[in-house]
Parts: C-alpha cells; structure tokens; sequence
C-alpha cells in the first residue's frame, strides 16, 4: 500500500478514479468539472490530495482545500478538510488516519497553520480521538416557514443590489473579524459564481464600489432556499435590510422555508428568532487542528470567535 501526496499530474491521470470512488462511498456522482473547480481551480494555491494507491488502483482518498483564515484580526494560510472516501472493499483498515496524518504532516512542513472542518456524527470521533482535532462547536440548522410569516419590513434605506458575479470590490471585509475563513473578490468569484453544480444569489449594499455587506442564497429544493453566506460587519440593520430584501425574493418566487446556521448569543441570532427561526436539523459539528507552535489553541478553538455560515462547508 502507498500513500501518495500527488501532484496535478497525477491528479489528472486518476480523475476517472477518483470520481468513481466518490460515487462508490457516496452514492452521488461528482462530475469530472466539479473536481477541476474544487481541488485545480481554487484561487489559493496548492494540492493537498494524499491517495492510497494498492496495485496502481486508488482505493482511499483524504484531501484538504487551502484557504486563508482571520485568527484576531490576523490572516494565516491554512486548510479546510474535505473529502474522506475508502472503497468498501478496504474497510477496516485504518487507511483514513494514515492518510489524513500524511497530509497533516506535509501542510506543518509547508508552515500551514491548521486545519479546519466540518465532521459528521460517524467521523468526528476519529477526528478527535486518532487525528488531535478539538470540536469547536455544533450548529444546528434554523429553519422559519416564511409564508406562515410573509410580512415584509424594511428596517434601513440601504440600497440593496444583485452582484451574483462579485464585480465588486469585497477584499478587505474580512480582514479584521476576529475567526473566519478570509474570503476574497476572487475567492468569493470562484466559490459561487464559478461553481460548476450551484447557482447562488447575492444581495449587496455597496458604497462607492466597496462592498459593505452581503447575503448569497441558494434554491436547495421546490420551496426552500437556504442562506448560506452573510457579512455585515456586526451591523444588525444592514442585516435585517438584507433578510428583508431576501425574503421578499424567496416569497416572490414561489418559496415557503428559509433556512441559516447562526450561533447562539449573537444579535442575528436573536434578529432570527423574531423572525420565527427555530432550531431543526441537521446539526453540523465544526472543529479542527493546530499545526504550528506560535498559534494560540484558545483562540482557534474559542467558539464565540468564529463566524461560520453554511458555505464554509464545502457541501453546500
């Protein structure tokens, strides 16, 4: 058995593979121009993909994406966790913890700071117990049936526009939050408008160019629409402006649910909850990784500081 940190090379020459075994372990197919978008077209740069490779056939796969992460008003490079497939045939194994430490082990080396993600019920405890991962925190999905609720109040003056290809200007909004994915105008065009599979709507207030704030819906089914994305520098009312400007949206087309991940003790939180949000699933847990010596652990693992919205998750 090889484990094998690979190059695009390699990638290309195994992209068949590799989307057939995430079919095998997800029972979902994901199209050869979806895995050129996420792991070759991502605008931070690096390939962080470690196969198991037993007789020259990929039978595992662990990968982690880079992104850059604001820790206290400070940008480090880091990565996100992505995902783990093993085919069935090699279960059991402990392919999954050799990987993820192959790939753990080469990111310290390159001076990434850590890495972050998302794990499910069934591999989160992996993550934890095997792979000195800490939970962060569990979110659970808010959920409000807006047309048992389709009053429409409009709270500020803002001008509010559609920029669903970011031609604005949005690099700096993330620069000084205290936890969260870095997302910059090419991050931002590349993680919605240049995905292959989605098709995302973003609200904007704007002055002068600059992009003040935002918030990117998707259509998931018939009649529900998620808000998966939101920036508003900690401004209730250009919140509450965009909600409003949303809903309308949502109510227009033929929506009946919305749904968000917010955490508790936060104003939109409580915004939310006057708007009829309650608790529902499913419940993600978000947690991850220290790598480097000089990254304080209570800032990176304290829950309160990260803002996390649902297209943090690279399943949304």
């Amino acid at each position: 058995m090889e484990y094998k940190i690979v190059a695009v090379d390699d990638f290309n020459r195994y992209m068949k593979e590799f989307s057939d075994l995430y079919y095998l372990c997800f029972k979902q197919p994901m199209s050869e121009s979806e895995i050129v978008w996420r792991y070759l077209k991502n605008p931070n740069p690096g390939l962080f993909c470690c196969f198991a490779i037993d007789d020259g056939k990929l039978v595992a796969n662990y990968s982690v994406s880079p992104i850059q992460v604001v820790l206290n008003g400070k940008i480090y490079d880091a990565v996100q966790s992505l995902n783990t497939m093993t085919h069935p045939d090699y279960k059991g194994r402990g392919l999954f913890v050799e990987l993820a430490k192959t790939v753990y082990n080469y990111c310290a080396k390159k001076g990434y700071a850590g890495v972050i993600g998302f794990p499910n019920n069934v591999s989160n405890r992996t993550f934890v117990n095997k792979l000195n991962w800490s939970d962060v925190v569990a979110l659970p999905t808010l959920v409000c049936n807006v047309a048992d609720y389709s009053n429409v109040h409009f709270t500020t003056g803002d001008s509010i526009k559609l920029d669903n290809e970011f031609l604005y200007d949005y690099d700096d909004l993330y620069s000084k939050n205290n936890n969260s994915i870095y997302k910059s105008t090419k991050y931002l065009q590349w993680r919605y408008f240049e995905n292959p599979t989605n098709e995302y709507k973003n609200f904007v207030i704007v002055n002068d160019n600059k992009v003040e704030a935002y918030m990117i819906i998707k259509k998931y089914k018939e009649n529900f629409y998620n808000i998966v994305d939101y920036y508003d520098n900690g401004d209730i009312n250009k919140f509450s402006s965009l909600y409003s400007h949303v809903k309308k949206f949502i109510l227009e087309n033929g929506g009946k649910y919305i749904s968000i991940w917010e955490q508790l003790g936060t104003q939109e939180h409580l915004y939310l909850e006057k708007e009829r949000f309650a608790n529902s699933t499913p419940i993600t847990y978000f947690g991850g990784s220290v790598f480097q010596n000089d990254i304080d652990e209570n800032e990176y693992f304290c829950a309160n500081k990260w803002k996390i919205g649902m297209c943090d998750d690279n399943v949304y």
